[in-house]
Order: structure tokens, then sequence, then C-alpha cells
């Protein structure tokens, strides 16, 4: 569905093909405790992205969270929120990051720090 899996996920690592988001065959028969699948898309693509997971879901025998990450606009508002709930979930935001763990200033070099 033209999604990019996350280089970082563990995951993805597990994966024979990342285009296709394939995992290899040897680990199929495995069971495992938690699985976090993370991918990003263009927001275009969010209706029939979840469609098509709410349709593999019905396949499975466990439970399915679904998390969406979403930056928002200069005034805090996000772009999907009415669209989901359009969709009939129920859309709440669950974590805010602010960004305040980053530098933000420019760093000057002080004569000492120089050698």
């Amino acid at each position: 569905m033209g999604v990019e899996f996350q280089a970082e996920n563990p995951v993805t690592a597990l994966m024979s093909d990342v285009k296709t988001g394939e995992l290899r065959k040897d680990i199929l028969p495995e069971k495992v405790l938690s699985y976090i699948l993370e991918f990003k898309t263009d927001l275009t693509k969010m209706t029939d992205i979840l469609t098509a997971i709410e349709d593999e879901v019905k396949l499975l025998d466990t439970v399915v969270s679904l998390g969406l990450a979403v930056r928002c606009d200069s005034n805090g508002e996000d772009a999907v929120r009415s669209q989901l709930v359009a969709l009939g979930y129920d859309a709440w935001r669950a974590k805010i990051n602010m960004g305040l763990g980053r530098r933000t200033n420019p760093v000057t070099a002080t004569p000492e720090k120089q050698q």
C-alpha cells in the first residue's frame, strides 16, 4: 500500500521484503507477546490503510491496538481527528510531544572549548 516501514523498529529486521512487509518464513510459527509495527505514509492514504488493517484484524485471533501519530499545526490542531471520528474511531490525544528535549538555540564555542 506504499507505506514506509520504520528501519529502527525491530520488527522491520524480521521482514524478508520491507516493501511489502512480508515476514521471514522461518519466524512465522513463533508466538509473541507484543508486536509493534511502525510505518509512515501520506495522510491521503489513511482511510484505505485503516480499511485494510480492519480487514486483516478480522482474520486474527488476538487483540489489536491501533495508534496514529501526526504533527499538529501552529494552532495545535491535527488534520486527522475529524476524519477518524467520521470513520467510526474514538479518536483522542494520548500523548503530546512538545520537543522540549531538543536544543533550540545555537551553541557558540567559547575560547576554552575550542582547544
